[in-house]
């Protein structure tokens, strides 16, 4: 009986070490699929990627509105406001867009006695960008 015992235990082992190796070489062919560059490229994927990246870019932007309304509700002073919007990922990929006019107010002297003027500029700038990206979205 230990010999049969032994046999199938062994069995036992081995199978599930194959079982293992060929679910591992399975899930890392799947994720080499996923991730493998295309090779056939059509205009119709870069077109997709554009859109994918203009959606991107509103999620971004819906982000830097979000800031804004929660400056604004708060009555936030601009500098704290200034602070908290460059913590925030959404400025490093809207920065690039803003245009000059709001780039020379936050570099600009800045009067907090006035209330969140920097977040209402924000927020109109964060618009006319949404304007601009959006008319090609489906």
């Amino acid at each position: 009986m230990g010999v049969a015992a032994d046999f199938l235990t062994w069995n036992f082992w081995a199978g599930l070490a194959v079982g293992s190796a060929i679910g591992f070489a399975v899930a890392s062919f799947l994720a080499y699929l996923k991730h493998a560059p295309a090779r056939d490229v059509d205009p119709s994927i870069d077109d997709r990627r554009t859109l994918e990246e203009r959606k991107q870019f509103l999620l971004f932007c819906l982000d830097g509105k979000a800031v804004a309304n929660l400056a604004i509700q708060r009555n936030m002073l601009n500098e704290e406001f200034l602070r908290r919007l460059k913590s925030m990922p959404c400025h490093a990929v809207l920065s690039p867009h803003l245009s000059q006019e709001f780039v020379s107010l936050t570099n600009g002297h800045i009067n907090d006695s006035r209330g969140p003027t920097l977040a209402h500029a924000f927020y109109k700038e964060v618009e006319r960008l949404e304007q601009q990206w959006s008319p090609n979205i489906h």
